[in-house]
């Protein structure tokens, strides 16, 4: 997400009001806590986890001079495919509120109309989503798509025109595999950035605390478009900063992306 953008917010799903309404027929405790239970794992299932925001999109990380996106951003015209291979850290011991990210997108650096991007989110405690989106709709989690810390992960996005695209994650640990395909959507790509980022995402409108991550690798990463096959080599370099201070330190060449917590 100073560049603030992309920002998978880590939107967590506020559920909606349950509410026991008095009837004349009589409904064992059992049975309705057990509907209740499985109407609230359907909804966590299927609800929003963490959406991305273009740059500059967060108020609060742009009036503080913060970016939330560390890694690089190629810029070029007519990206169709950008692509990378990461292995997923192994967080924990810290608080659950926290969180880090690490995805590969197309657009949200210059061009902050449309955002099309897959990744995952690692949260203090352990956790780990696997998502995508296309912003400014909400982020979905892959349905059935189990990853692990220390799993490695084939992260691609392919844009077909302006308004549709497609998502796919890989679990070369595991052999199994995920994607989504986006049509008709109203919010157009622009072509023009390609990225490979790990990010400080945000619940609500407020940054989470930004997890320590150890590392993340991006390896046999290119971007294709109108110049053809282009490696992350001289892309831009993003910082992660939090109340002006740095909070990753990131590298980039035809390798490769690389970013380490600090």
């Amino acid at each position: 997400m100073a560049i603030l953008a992309n920002k998978p917010t880590a939107l967590f799903v506020t559920l909606p009001r349950l509410r026991r309404v008095q009837t004349m027929i009589e409904i064992p405790e059992e049975t309705l806590n057990g509907a209740l239970a499985g109407m609230m794992e359907l909804y966590l299932r299927t609800g929003v986890r963490v959406q991305s925001r273009p740059v500059g999109n967060d108020i609060s990380r742009r009036a503080a001079g913060d970016s939330n996106w560390g890694g690089a951003v190629q810029e070029g015209s007519g990206w169709t495919h950008v692509t990378g291979t990461v292995r997923v850290p192994n967080v924990s011991g810290q608080s659950p509120e926290a969180g880090a990210a690490g995805w590969v997108g197309i657009d949200g650096s210059k061009c902050r109309t449309g955002l099309l991007q897959t990744g995952f989110a690692v949260f203090g405690d352990g956790k780990i989503e696997a998502w995508y989106e296309w912003f400014p709709e909400p982020s979905y989690n892959y349905d059935d798509f189990k990853v692990s810390a220390g799993d490695e992960l084939r992260l691609s996005v392919y844009s077909h025109g302006l308004h549709g695209g497609n998502s796919t994650i890989e679990n070369l640990t595991t052999g199994k595999a995920a994607s989504h395909t986006f049509t008709d959507i109203s919010e157009p790509l622009c072509l023009t950035d390609a990225e490979w980022i790990v990010e400080d995402f945000s619940k609500g409108d407020q940054p989470v605390a930004f997890a320590d991550f150890g590392a993340m690798q991006f390896t046999d990463a290119y971007a294709e478009g109108d110049g053809g096959k282009v490696t992350p080599n001289g892309a831009q370099i993003m910082e992660v900063t939090v109340n002006g201070a740095p909070r990753t330190d990131c590298s980039a060449n035809a390798e490769g992306v690389g970013c380490k917590y600090i």
